[in-house]
């Protein structure tokens, strides 16, 4: 399992949806069961949507930076950097731009490259679904049926579920196709950590591989 002993601050970055409610549940629960001090759960920005989607993911990127720096300028106890599915990408990018500020990196099922047949599948359907003017308000419109059918669905606000539309078109754009060698900076290894399934949808084995080869496993905490 992943180790997270110790008094640590957490800073958490979401997958997408980006359901800061359910993250939020599970700092309060790593808190009280001692694991860490306290915790910070990032939120995505929702940026208009451009038509340069490297500009887009940059700048959303920059974003969590400086939420991890405000959270290590009031933060008195070390800070770990966790990132799920997506937010395992944008937890990369600390590290790499912050590397002496973060104790550790974990990586949670994270989403890297092209992900498996599944999330391309999915990727190509919400890109396809982006480009209708009427797709995002009849989203609106029938979220309270959406609700009936999937009680979690009241968590999202109306703002994560457009900000969750945005960022899957440009995750198709950007990562969806993506199978470019995967390089981790040598010198940042021993800070990263990584948990993921033989199945997942979003890191498939081809990316765990490479992952795998970088990366000491045992220590990783796998």
């Amino acid at each position: 399992m992943i180790k997270m002993l110790g008094m640590v601050n957490l800073f958490i970055i979401p997958g997408n949806p980006p359901a800061v409610h359910y993250y939020d549940l599970w700092g309060q629960e790593l808190v009280a069961a001692g694991l860490i001090r306290a915790y910070r759960v990032s939120a995505y920005p929702r940026f208009e949507l451009r038509t340069d989607s490297v500009d887009y993911f940059c700048r959303v990127a920059d974003h969590h930076a400086q939420a991890f720096l405000d959270y290590c300028a009031n933060s008195e106890d070390p800070v770990r950097v966790l990132g799920h599915s997506l937010g395992g990408s944008m937890a990369l990018e600390i590290l790499e731009r912050h590397s002496a500020l973060v104790v550790s990196c974990i990586l949670l099922h994270p989403f890297l490259r092209a992900p498996a047949v599944r999330g391309q599948a999915i990727l190509s359907l919400l890109r396809r679904l982006h480009y209708s003017p009427l797709f995002e308000k009849s989203l609106l419109r029938f979220r309270p049926l959406l609700q009936r059918l999937v009680s979690d669905f009241k968590n999202l606000s109306d703002e994560e579920l457009k900000t969750f539309l945005n960022l899957a078109f440009h995750e198709s754009v950007v990562m969806g196709s993506d199978r470019s060698p995967l390089r981790i900076n040598p010198r940042l290894v021993s800070k990263i950590q990584l948990l993921y399934c033989q199945n997942d949808t979003w890191c498939p084995p081809e990316t765990v591989a490479q992952l795998a080869s970088q990366l000491s496993l045992k220590d990783c905490g796998v």
